[in-house]
């Protein structure tokens, strides 16, 4: 370390109180030394420093430490911060930030430290002096919000993970592609749900059923597992949040991960992961109040209250709360609502957090906006809705949390996560049985009414062992996910031949009753032990080995119209391994490959066995790199992949159930997050996948066709802020998604859908206290299409739709 900078120090540092807030200075703050009181120097303490600026740097620093720091913006402006994570003293982790700049840290009379200049210590007196005499004025800014969520507020790199591993593991040393999409990104591109922030992330296709209800593809394969903080979900349904995700209000980040994810969601398919992480309880006050309109009469209010219950910090709390109503919905539907409800609270000491939380959320969404394929082309309708405008979606949900963290020794701890959730979901819609070029349509109603009861359970042992340049972090851990749902239809839905899409008028249907026949019952349960090791060696080498032993059981009655039933049962272990590495080419640069598995229960009956069949599995190869750019301010991932999904279960020509080669896919990811420089922020992905389904014409009778994944998809998004001057703060934002041609549709009606671009922008205006953001999207008003299984049912994505939004901190 710089002698000077030690000397400094010692001389100016004296033990003492912790600071209970973070401010920046004043323009004309004087800088005067002193033997003021201060935080313990020899006091380890974990600190997670982003890259970016100085100015970020320190404001992270002071937020974790809860330290008061004060500094002129313009003195440390020129220099970037360090990412730094770990454990280290208040000494360690400031002059880490400082070495290699003419800058120290000094006290003022009252006791707030300061950053001056070491070499020129008359220079920084002249850039306050010359601040001070052009007129501008340097506000005092109280940032709220715990570390916890400090690089998610602001950038669009988060460098760390805790889905992935269990363990808070950078980013740069996860053998894995994993990207994650910020609290700053979901704010910037306004994102009003899971599925909205997932736009921005390379290899993620949407693709959407006959029903309404979307399915996220990642890498060709269709996602059947997902998490809330790690914690396993039994239902991840994205359209909509009555179920699955938490709300978007209550969502610090998003986490996808790409390739089999067996080890931590057990029984799941080769596609990967979606982890959301919720907001926390914060150590600082937090006051916020959002207010957002949107087109057909859209009105949202939310609010993010924290801080601390008493005056040491160690019982905090958080809660969210946001409301939304609108009057139609597109194209033009009924109106859609939504209410949510999050408080939680947390106990943080040394060695133990405990964090107990709740969500209640119950809305309604209406559609879906859809149009069909026939006569050779996808119909532009007058209005894209084939059913009634009362068509819709509904569910309420209670979910209860909690999560415990217990310090053992130095390098042990205990952890562990339970969820319980309680959900209804209903559904009343038209559903297209058959169109006509001439536009006749054939249309039964359908209701449906499904109750969830789900507890997910995670407990592990942590530890960590040092052998000289080796070092283990070792993971012993036992999951347990116990679901039931239980679904009700109509008896008897009726079919109805008078509506035509080219007369919106003819729509309109009688409502649909309540659904009354409990069609089936399923009852699911999964164990798993899990073992993992993270081998680190010579700090540049790291392996990540795990495997984990499930055991998924099933039961399922389905009942039939004549009061008859049948009960299938199904019980399957498997050992399931998982292998990394990644190797420091330079601290900038890393290598990494992994070998991950997967597999599912398929639920089929061998009908020649009357035994059902077994899982099916799937295999990714991955390799790739990573690189941590201008100082760590930006990152690239890049991965080339080969996936193979085993034994998928099909009906020969016979009518017996028999397993085949599944989807193989191959392609090559590319992902950008991050600052070029101060102001000017951007994420962008691309990715090429070439998805190919085997020829079952032997078996099946005919042959099948890899529906709804383009070749080529990308998307990229890009905000620029003055950083000085009068308009400080004014920016603007720009993005584009695109995707080439796809075929879509199902066995003996397959159709093309060509490539498309979508456009969106924004403007925004940011303060200290305040934010007001414009925001586009689809600029141009392009007609977009989901992906589709089905020629009767093409998802239409909304028309040209503008958001204002506006924060107000108090």
């Amino acid at each position: 370390m710089n002698a000077a900078l030690q000397s400094a120090w010692k001389t100016h540092f004296a033990p003492g109180r912790l600071a209970l807030h973070i401010t920046f200075a004043l323009a004309n703050t004087a800088l005067l030394p002193s033997q003021a009181a201060y935080a313990s120097p020899a006091k380890l303490l974990h600190y997670s420093v982003p890259a970016g600026s100085l100015e970020q740097g320190l404001l992270a620093i002071a937020r974790q430490s809860q330290q008061t720091i004060s500094f002129n913006p313009k003195l440390v402006a020129p220099y970037q911060a360090k990412p730094i994570s770990g454990n280290f003293t208040l000494e360690q982790v400031i002059l880490h930030q400082l070495q290699g700049t003419p800058l120290f840290i000094t006290t003022t009379a009252n006791g707030t430290l300061t950053i001056s200049a070491l070499a020129t210590p008359a220079a920084a007196t002249s850039e306050l002096q010359a601040a001070k005499d052009s007129g501008q004025t340097l506000p005092t800014i109280t940032v709220n919000g715990g570390a916890d969520q400090s690089e998610d507020a602001t950038v669009y790199n988060p460098s760390t993970s805790s889905s992935v591993t269990r363990t808070n593991l950078a980013l740069q040393d996860t053998a894995q592609s994993v990207q994650v999409v910020s609290r700053k990104l979901i704010e910037d591109r306004q994102a009003v749900s899971v599925e909205d922030a997932l736009r921005n992330t390379g290899g993620v296709t949407i693709q959407g059923g006959d029903r309404g209800l979307n399915t996220i593809y990642i890498r060709g394969f269709s996602v059947d597992s997902g998490s809330t903080d790690g914690v396993s979900n039994p239902d991840s349904t994205v359209n909509g949040s009555t179920t699955g995700y938490s709300n978007i209000d209550g969502i610090e980040r998003v986490e996808v991960l790409k390739g089999p994810q067996a080890v931590l969601a057990g029984n799941s398919s080769p596609a990967g992961s979606v982890n959301v992480v919720r907001k926390a309880p914060t150590s600082d006050p937090l006051h916020t109040i959002k207010f957002e309109t949107s087109k057909y009469g859209e009105v949202k209010t939310a609010i993010d209250l924290g801080g601390p219950l008493n005056d040491d910090k160690t019982f905090r709390y958080r809660l969210n709360a946001s409301t939304m109503h609108a009057d139609n919905s597109f194209p033009d539907f009924n109106g859609k609502r939504n209410d949510y409800l999050a408080p939680v609270l947390a106990w943080v000491t040394d060695k133990t957090k405990i964090k107990v939380g709740a969500e209640f959320s119950s809305g309604r969404t209406s559609g879906p906006a859809a149009t069909v394929y026939t006569d050779g082309h996808i119909q532009r309708l007058p209005v894209y809705r084939l059913g009634d405008k009362d068509d819709h979606f509904s569910g309420s949900a209670k979910t209860f949390y909690y999560e415990l963290n217990q310090d053992l020794s130095d390098n042990w701890s205990f952890n562990s996560k339970a969820t319980y959730l309680s959900s209804t979901t209903n559904y009343r819609i038209h559903e297209t049985y058959g169109a006509s070029p001439d536009g006749s349509l054939v249309t039964s109603e359908l209701a449906n009414k499904q109750d969830l009861n789900s507890l997910s359970l995670q407990n592990d042992i942590r530890g960590k062992i040092d052998m000289g340049p080796i070092t283990h972090n070792l993971l012993l851990g036992y999951d347990y996910q116990h679901a039931k749902t239980t679904s009700w239809d109509l008896d008897d839905a009726r079919i109805f031949t008078t509506g035509n899409f080219n007369d919106p008028d003819s729509l309109s249907f009688p409502s649909i009753p309540d659904p009354t026949f409990k069609s089936y019952t399923t009852t699911q349960d999964q164990k798993g032990l899990i073992l993992q090791d993270q081998i680190d060696l010579w700090k540049k080498l790291h392996f990540q080995l795990s495997a984990k032993r499930a055991e998924w059981t099933s039961q399922t009655i389905v009942n039939y119209s004549n009061n008859s039933h049948q009960t299938t049962n199904s019980n399957e272990t498997k050992w399931v391994p998982s292998y990394g590495v990644s190797y420091d080419i330079t601290p900038e640069v890393a290598i990494y490959a992994n070998l991950l598995n997967s597999f599912a229960t398929s639920g089929t009956i061998n009908t020649l066995t009357g035994k059902p069949l077994a899982p099916s599995t799937g295999k990714s190869k991955e390799v790739g790199f990573k690189f941590n750019l201008l100082d760590d301010n930006l990152t690239i991932t890049t991965a080339m992949f080969h996936i193979v999904q085993s034994n998928v279960a099909v009906t020969n020509i016979a009518g017996d159930a028999v397993g085949t080669e599944g989807r193989d896919t191959k392609g090559f990811d590319l992902d950008v997050n991050g600052q070029i420089f101060p102001g000017w922020n951007i994420t962008t992905s691309y990715t090429f996948a070439q998805p190919k389904d085997p020829d079952t014409s032997d078996l099946t009778g005919y042959k099948t066709e890899v529906t709804g994944q383009p070749k080529h998809s990308g998307s990229i998004w890009s905000t620029y802020e003055l950083q000085s001057g009068q308009l400080r703060g004014l920016g603007a934002g720009v993005g584009v998604e695109a995707a080439s041609s796809t075929m879509n549709g199902t066995t003996g009606n397959y159709f093309k859908m060509g490539g498309w671009a979508q456009t969106d922008a924004s403007i925004f205006y940011h303060q200290p206290k305040y934010t007001v953001t414009l925001g586009v999207k689809n600029i141009f008003n392009r007609d977009l299409y989901y992906y589709s299984t089905t020629a009767t049912y093409i998802g239409v994505k909304p028309g040209r739709t503008a958001r204002l939004s506006l924060t107000y901190t108090f």
